[in-house]
């Protein structure tokens, strides 16, 4: 990353055209740009977080689905640790769902105007 520095002098240059800091970024921020790459940013990060929360739970409610095959494993020990994991897992992930769209909504309605 190259910087741009000069010495102060008491005398101003005449060509005020930028030619002399031919280096330098001295063009004022597109603001426009940044938002549009921050909004892709955002975007692919909010598709990552479906796609997980959507892969999570289906994983999810495929092991409990898998737990019991038959009548005989709902007396086994392991059938159950299999049908809790799932269902701990599309619990928490429900979970931070609905904390995410609580703490949203929360947001949303403080920077709401009053309707006074």
């Amino acid at each position: 990353m190259e910087s741009c520095s000069f010495q102060a002098e008491r005398h101003r240059v005449a060509a005020q055209d930028g030619d002399h800091f031919l280096d330098c970024d001295c063009q004022p921020p597109n603001h426009r740009a940044h938002r549009r790459w921050f909004m892709l940013v955002v975007g692919v990060f909010a598709l990552a977080i479906a796609t997980a929360l959507i892969c999570g739970t289906l994983k999810g409610l495929s092991d409990m689905a898998a737990a019991f095959p038959g009548l005989s494993s709902l007396a086994e020990g392991a059938a159950w640790d299999k049908f809790f994991a799932g269902f701990g897992r599309v619990a928490a992930l429900g979970l931070a769902a609905i904390i995410a769209a609580m703490m949203f909504r929360r947001r949303r309605r403080k920077t709401a105007p009053s309707k006074k």
